[in-house]
């Protein structure tokens, strides 16, 4: 529950923050191929910002495009699983220290420092950062 309100403490200022240019337009609001579920199959061919395949990313336009179908352009949304990936990257890393190093103060210090520390600032407020988060 800490790691949950830590997390929306740190980043939760990013909810109401719309698209922004560049990005964010060009992942979400004019990218045509995750406007329709039935392009599923072509986010596993194409590259991310579409045309070759040198930048491969078909977790986070598959993410895209869910959003899109649920949500269409709310921004809120897709800021919103920014900070709920972050914060669960930090939860699935209290888990994997816990078991490695038989410490759980330990594993929780540094899984509570790796969920605030604002070096992941720009992976959790520019939404196309979610390929870092993935």
């Amino acid at each position: 529950m800490l790691f949950i309100v830590l997390g929306f403490v740190c980043y939760g200022w990013i909810l109401n923050t719309p698209f922004k240019l560049m990005d964010d337009f060009a992942c979400i609001v004019d990218n045509t191929a995750i406007h329709t579920l039935a392009n599923w199959k072509h986010l596993f061919t194409d590259s991310f910002f579409g045309g070759d395949r040198a930048y491969y990313r078909p977790l986070v336009n598959l993410s895209f495009m869910l959003e899109y179908h649920f949500f269409k352009l709310h921004y809120l949304f897709y800021n919103l699983d920014n900070i709920l990936l972050h914060i669960g990257n930090a939860l699935l890393l209290l888990a994997l220290l816990g078991r490695l190093l038989k410490d759980r103060t330990l594993a929780f210090w540094v899984s509570l420092l790796f969920l605030i520390h604002p070096v992941h600032w720009e992976q959790i407020t520019n939404i196309p950062g979610r390929s870092i988060l993935l």
